[in-house]
């Protein structure tokens, strides 16, 4: 559950930088 959520809130992150 937390390997989950790691890797989801690395991929929101690239989201956003590259929405930046």
């Amino acid at each position: 559950l937390t390997f989950t959520i790691i890797r989801n809130m690395k991929m929101a992150s690239f989201i956003r930088r590259k929405y930046k």
